[in-house]
């Protein structure tokens, strides 16, 4: 009889708990199961397309929903520069990922340039007036780079942009007194996590924020670009957490997309000559074409990007006797 009586208290306290639990954030609108338990958490996670559902959460229940019992998704530009600013009083929640996100960028932008023959078609036109006109070798200046082709900065933006290599929440936890979010009152030790694809599709990109196109960067009046330039910054984190090495990533996109040769897209494993032609500069002297256009690689999201099996077909731009000659190249990216 004590067992029982104790089991039962037990029981009841576990349920009270969890009534409580759920009633904290009972305002905020979100996944039903997610006021209950972590599962909704757990099953996104597992799914390997965590992005897109966070943005798809978002988009259901608003810019700031509840996605477990003392967890909220906010896709608002506002806030996540709120939340992140250097004298936030936000802390640090427990879970930070990091990954390779320079390669991640790399091979969405690609991706997204070589299944676009109208951008394609651009960007190699800037390249071949840029090679013709200007030394190559100030081209991975980042200064340069943004004074002389703007088409490629607007292709790396918008990569960035539709394809954030970090995804994971990075959580902040809200300060004891709390604060408020979209006109709601958030009690104190909340997880906040911060959806960062959510926010790169916001309504300053414009009602096709979710396509790659980047003559948006090209086409905005000042007021728009300014604002979606504040926006897009955010991917680079801000405050403390602002990312040290945006100087770096810059150039390197710059110089793979403009003058790369072989060891930096290829596979470690693959060994090429010193003189074969891959080690030429990418998109000014080959065309490259995906292999597979319905499934041209296999991507996973749990947080952070897990991607292979990007196989691209790379041919010279020639014309001839030595194009005909020239070898083709079947890699993975």
């Amino acid at each position: 009889m004590l067992l029982a009586s104790l089991i039962f208290c037990i029981i009841l306290a576990a349920l009270r708990s969890l009534l409580q639990g759920a009633l904290r954030l009972g305002h905020i609108r979100g996944p039903k199961s997610a006021a209950y338990t972590r599962f909704w958490m757990m099953k996104v996670l597992a799914s390997g397309d965590s992005a897109a559902k966070y943005v798809q959460v978002n988009k259901q229940y608003g810019s700031l929903a509840r996605i477990g019992p003392n967890h909220l998704l906010t896709s608002d530009p506002v806030t996540t520069q709120k939340i992140l600013a250097v004298r936030s009083k936000y802390t640090r929640g427990p879970w930070f990922a990091g990954s390779d996100t320079t390669a991640t960028a790399l091979r969405a932008t690609l991706l997204n340039i070589v299944t676009n023959p109208s951008i394609y078609a651009k960007l190699q036109s800037e390249i071949d007036f840029i090679a013709a006109t200007e030394d190559e070798s100030d081209i991975v200046k980042n200064d340069v780079a943004n004074q002389k082709m703007p088409y490629l900065q607007a292709c790396i933006k918008e990569g960035l942009r539709v394809f954030p290599p970090i995804t994971a929440l990075r959580e902040r936890v809200t300060p004891p007194e709390g604060d408020i979010i979209d006109g709601h009152h958030i009690p104190g030790g909340v997880n906040v996590g911060l959806n960062m694809r959510g926010v790169l599709l916001n309504e300053a990109f414009g009602s096709d924020a979710s396509v790659f196109r980047p003559e948006r960067w090209l086409e905005a009046d000042t007021k728009q670009l300014n604002e979606m330039k504040n926006i897009h910054e955010l991917v680079f984190g801000h405050g403390f957490t602002r990312c040290l090495g945006i100087n770096i990533a810059k150039m390197n996109l710059n110089k793979v997309l403009f003058e790369v040769g072989a060891k930096f897209l290829w596979r470690a494993d693959m060994i090429l000559p010193a003189d074969h032609p891959l080690h030429e500069q990418l998109l000014r002297r080959f065309d490259i074409a995906v292999v597979d256009p319905l499934n041209p690689w296999r991507s996973r999201c749990h947080g952070i990007f897990f991607q292979r099996e990007f196989y691209v077909r790379v041919s010279s731009r020639r014309s001839g006797k030595a194009a005909d000659k020239a070898p083709k190249i079947l890699f993975n990216a």
